[in-house]
């Protein structure tokens, strides 16, 4: 197992973490997936593939799992349980479903919680071998697909290419859900904003460090896309990453088609797709 791996099984309790390992060691690929669900089987995503183990998750086991991930406090995560995600220092992200408490239209709180999918990062050396050739060509770079294709993976390897060795270039990475720093230490030239609101995390990384690269994750919202412009405006590359399942729906969100249509990027790369 991977370091990441053996993490993310700490987090289980013991009759959970040990399936885990023994059911693990049939298959040669890395676990990316650990998904507990109350009352239903334990499964695993393992080289792609469900994997469902012939165990059955307690109501207690998930909340102690939750408990171990949150190192005893809940309150202290209840903002990003409320928006349905926990990261870890080690950038093991814990997707989260329960019982959503609403006041006026808001999620006020979580309880109850269901369902846990703890996601593990893995390095894949090479996978941001093309988009850096891209970036070298063309500046900045916009990647997108549907979730799970890669696009986290592909930014945490591009980071240490950008920032290191002959050439190196200085990259702030804005790491506002802390996934993007885990795991690059190799990389020289580099400023990590780690769980600052997107937008400020831009605006201040281009006032205080004069990074030639921005590095982010998931742009979505009208702040995302006016931070994007100023850096554009500035001077600064960035390369960022977008949900869509093809370009077209990619330009229906009207934000990322405004930076598109201001000259922002230089390339759009689909992931499984040759790009534009």
């Amino acid at each position: 197992m991977t370091s990441e791996e053996k993490i993310a099984v700490g987090y289980l309790p013991p009759r959970l973490a040990e399936r885990v390992v023994r059911d693990s060691a049939v298959y040669n690929s890395g676990i990316s997936e650990i998904r507990l669900r109350v009352g239903r089987k334990m499964s695993l995503t393992i080289g792609g593939k469900n994997v469902i183990c012939d165990m059955i998750c307690e109501g207690g086991e998930i909340s102690q799992t939750v408990s171990k991930i949150c190192k005893g406090s809940l309150y202290s995560h209840s903002d990003s349980i409320r928006d349905g995600v926990i990261t870890t220092e080690y950038g093991i992200r814990v997707g989260v479903a329960g019982y959503a408490v609403m006041n006026h239209g808001r999620i006020e709180c979580v309880r109850d919680i269901s369902s846990l999918n703890i996601r593990i990062p893995h390095r894949v050396k090479g996978a941001a071998d093309k988009v850096f050739g891209l970036v070298n060509k063309y500046g900045s770079v916009l990647i997108y697909s549907l979730p799970g294709m890669g696009k986290t993976t592909i930014l945490r390897e591009l980071i240490p290419l950008l920032s290191s060795g002959e050439g190196a270039r200085r990259v702030s990475v804005i790491d506002s859900r802390l996934e993007l720093a885990a795991g690059i230490g190799e990389g020289e030239l580099v400023d990590i904003f780690s769980g600052y609101p997107r937008d400020i995390a831009i605006t201040q990384s281009i006032r205080t460090m004069s990074p030639e690269y921005i590095i982010c994750d998931e742009i979505s919202d009208q702040s995302d896309t006016a931070a994007i412009l100023s850096a554009h405006a500035a001077g600064v590359k960035v390369i960022a990453t977008a949900h869509a399942a093809d370009k077209d729906g990619l330009m229906k969100n009207k934000n990322i088609s405004s930076l598109v249509e201001s000259g922002v990027f230089g390339y759009i790369y689909g992931i499984g797709e040759d790009g534009e």
